[in-house]
């Protein structure tokens, strides 16, 4: 036989590979709590030498309890979407953790490894943190590490192991194809391909990819993933990026708008303050609304497109003061020229429609709003858009009057005022929609990115926004829940937020569940609880015994049996009683054939606790005990009532129909 240094080292090896493969799910995907959860349930039982037994059956229910564990947004984040849907790919990765984890305490090497690889491969599906370039290396190296480990003077043969490297190798190429089909389908397998060779990540700094492209075909996000969460009166809108250069196909940022303000504005009037928890990491910009007076107590460095200039770590909390107002700050003098200018083909076709939809309507901010209450009482909203025909297709857009997102209707009414020459520029940010009324908290998601249109106004010396985006066709703000969804939502938002900041900055969690009143009560109720324990048990063993009886985990159970027969026939045992003494009281209230049965039990349970006799027989002689007790009991019942037969008052009729008839053997059996 092995010795149990082989067996550990056996055990450590082919429980290495899943442990890196939970350990790389959680960090890639951001789902470290359920990753973590599937490795404490795996060391706790391969410390305790847990071997389930798997079938079909428990296979069928632990997917399907680990899917619906992965598909609530209370105990685990969603996962962001890409190549795979969210709703597909997040309960499809719990159910591989379950069942990695299950698969490796059954000592089941093979189907263990599978799942962990083809979990290594989804991970990489929606890359937050850019896995690609670190999960075929380090997995290969983990891989090979193990099986040459279990090869070398290990329980495999090295032909095994070479079939077993070959089997995990086809398993994963497998996986990889069809996550790689499956993107090509849903069209992200060049953003995903393109992320990995530019070194980008997918945050909330590139959630609105950089500018807006105006196509013939295109299709607006719609995840539910969610960005960050405010607390407080929620803005009309957040801004994240300004794109003041179009030519012709795309709008983006000239280096002009990204340099720094060495003025800060100044704004007076009422302040309303506003919290913002980042469930994604920002780079570059935070999102802040129009009319932004302070940030966490600091004056925010703004670019001259006026954001402010920075970012955010996942979990961090970010507090800042706002002006009800929303309004841009003054500006130092009128923009360039460079914020009228068109392609000259584009300028000369949509021209006419700007001076058809503008009429007579005098100075920048009347033609503004004009062209933006056409926009919105003629178009309809529609995240797929299909413009193509006969022309540009913000041509096609305003002569068939066809459904399109926002930026197509922000890039026409940009287009249109540019060629009036009015300054005009493009907005990216979000419009947050969902707020919990229960804790007027509001989450931003995927979904709400945005975009809109920012115009000179002469008159102010300030940009003003407006927004042409029609409401028709569009998904209606998040109806407002009902009580228990509100509060089942509040309680689920809670729990999220919870994780996000333990993963972010969990320091910053400690300190202030250290401050709460109510985390102080429950931690002071809960010592209490267990100091009570402690004080009874400290009582108890306190009590003078003369016999102790430990405890043997083989026979106390049995014993315990012993104890609570007697007590059922008004015979306690108390701890500072001998077993002599007892034995007594048993033969002077049960009888002598119960005190008998009784002392034979105690002899064998004392010849099993010191190795003179066996567990079988123990549990006879208990068996027998319980026999003659209910034997007594039984006898016991039947003699009462024939004295209360003999005591009733009955007729002789009666007397003779309960006298049993005497036997009759039949003559061939005499």
């Amino acid at each position: 036989m092995r010795d149990a240094r082989g067996q550990r080292r056996d055990t450590a090896a082919r429980a290495i590979l899943v442990l890196a493969a939970l350990l790389f799910h959680g960090w890639a995907m951001g789902r470290l709590p359920l990753a973590a959860l599937g490795i404490v349930i795996l060391l706790l039982g391969l410390a305790v030498g847990w071997r389930p037994k798997l079938n079909r059956d428990s296979l069928v229910i632990l997917t399907v309890c680990a899917a619906f564990l992965g598909s609530s947004d209370l105990l685990v984040e969603p996962t962001p979407d890409g190549a795979i849907p969210s709703a597909g790919l997040s309960p499809l990765s719990a159910a591989l953790v379950a069942l990695t984890v299950a698969f490796t305490l059954a000592r089941r090497t093979t189907p263990a490894w599978a799942t962990a690889l083809i979990l290594v491969v989804l991970s990489c599906c929606v890359p937050p943190r850019n896995p690609l370039n670190l999960a075929g290396p380090l997995t290969a190296a983990v891989l090979l590490t193990c099986i040459a480990t279990l090869a070398w003077r290990g329980p495999w043969r090295w032909d095994r192991a070479v079939a077993l490297a070959a089997t995990l190798a086809l398993t994963t190429a497998g996986a990889g194809g069809i996550t790689m089909l499956n993107a090509w389908a849903e069209g992200m397998l060049m953003p995903v391909l393109e992320a990995w060779v530019m070194q980008r990540s997918f945050d909330l700094g590139s959630t609105m990819q950089p500018g807006v492209s105006v196509r013939a075909l295109s299709h607006a996000p719609a995840s539910g993933r969610v960005l960050l969460e405010l607390s407080g009166p929620a803005p009309t809108t957040l801004r994240t990026q300004i794109m003041d250069r179009f030519d012709g196909e795309r709008w983006s940022s000239s280096p002009t708008a990204d340099l720094p303000r060495a003025a800060l504005p100044v704004l007076e009037g009422p302040r309303l303050p506003l919290e913002l928890t980042f469930y994604s990491r920002a780079q570059g910009v935070v999102p802040t609304p129009a009319g932004l007076l302070a940030l966490a107590q600091e004056p925010p460095a703004f670019t001259q497109g006026w954001l402010v200039a920075g970012g955010a770590g996942r979990g961090e909390v970010v507090q800042l003061e706002r002006s009800p107002a929303e309004i841009l700050p003054l500006e130092d003098g009128p923009p360039g020229e460079d914020l009228t200018s068109l392609p000259p083909e584009l300028a000369q076709a949509l021209h006419p429609w700007a001076r058809a939809i503008a009429g007579d309507a005098q100075g920048p901010e009347a033609k503004a709003r004009a062209i933006e209450r056409y926009l919105a009482a003629n178009h309809s909203y529609a995240t797929t858009a299909d413009l193509r025909g006969d022309g540009h297709p913000l041509v096609v857009l305003l002569r068939d009057r066809r459904a399109a997102s926002c930026g197509y209707f922000a890039s026409a009414m940009a287009v249109m005022l540019r060629s009036e020459g009015i300054p005009a520029r493009l907005v990216g940010g979000f419009s947050p929609t969902d707020t919990n009324p229960w804790t007027g908290r509001t989450k931003i998601h995927k979904r709400d990115a945005h975009a809109w249109v920012e115009v000179w106004s002469p008159a102010r010396g300030a940009w003003v926004a407006f927004d042409p985006t029609p409401t028709t066709g569009r998904s209606p703000a998040s109806p407002r829940p009902g009580t228990i969804q509100g509060l089942l939502g509040a309680a689920r938002d809670g729990v999220h937020r919870i994780f996000v900041r333990l993963q972010g900055h969990p320091e910053e969690v400690l300190a202030q569940a250290l401050r709460s009143p109510g985390i102080v009560a429950i931690a002071a109720l809960i010592a209490l609880l267990f100091g009570w324990r402690w004080a009874r048990r400290r009582w108890a063993s306190a009590a003078p015994r003369m016999e102790r009886t430990p405890r043997d985990a083989r026979l106390w159970p049995t014993y315990r049996r012993y104890q609570r027969l007697l007590r059922r026939q008004g015979v306690r045992v108390e701890p500072s009683e001998s077993d002599e003494r007892v034995l007594n009281r048993v033969s002077q209230t049960l009888g002598a054939e119960v005190g008998a049965a009784a002392r034979a039990f105690l002899d064998d349970y004392q010849r099993a606790r010191y190795g003179g006799g066996e567990q079988p027989e123990l549990r006879a002689s208990l068996a027998r005990l319980q026999r003659i007790v209910r034997g007594r009991r039984q006898s016991g019942s039947s003699t009462s009532q024939t004295c209360r037969l003999r005591r009733s008052p009955t007729s002789p009729t009666t007397l003779r129909a309960m006298t049993p008839e005497p036997l009759r053997i039949p003559p061939e059996q005499e």
